[in-house]
């Protein structure tokens, strides 16, 4: 029978127990490694790539991956949810909904315009630009020190 070493472990294993990736390398794995890499990456909270470089691993490879079919899925979404996240928080002009259960997000016409957003999904409203409550006439700037001001005038009994 012909056998690949996993470039993990090592192991002398089956040919058809070795996942090839779509990477420049083509790096081999086998389906344990190349399962536990993924269980590693999503317990660290990373995107999921090929265990020994940065190729941003596709959803027709991670069907590859031998686990049950819910488990699949779970890897799946995961994926699908960190590439949605580091695509928004990382690319000028994308908003995202402030709630953490929520996955909504547009594209705003002008990033550079701050304005009142209310989610479409869960309803929650907030600013375009600093995604915290809409401030009607305060910059998101003086925002923080004007909470502060708030919170000492609340604590004091309301004298400053």
């Amino acid at each position: 029978m012909p056998t690949k070493v996993c470039d993990v472990c090592m192991e002398a294993c089956l040919y058809e127990d070795i996942y090839v990736f779509d990477c420049p390398d083509s790096h081999k794995l086998c389906y344990q490694c190349y399962y536990q890499s993924c269980a590693t990456k999503m317990s660290n909270g990373e995107l999921l790539t090929c265990g020994l470089c940065t190729h941003l691993l596709q959803d027709g490879e991670l069907n590859q991956i031998r686990a049950s079919d819910k488990e699949r899925k779970k890897i799946r979404d995961y994926q699908m949810k960190k590439t949605l996240d580091d695509y928004s928080n990382h690319t000028h002009g994308i908003i995202k909904c402030p709630n953490q259960s929520c996955s909504w997000l547009a594209e705003a016409e002008d990033p550079t315009q701050r304005f009142k957003v209310q989610c479409r999904l869960c309803k929650s409203e907030f600013c375009s630009l600093c995604n915290q409550q809409y401030h009607y006439r305060t910059t998101c700037q003086q925002l923080p020190q004007i909470t502060q001001q708030w919170y000492l005038w609340c604590e004091t009994g309301f004298e400053i």
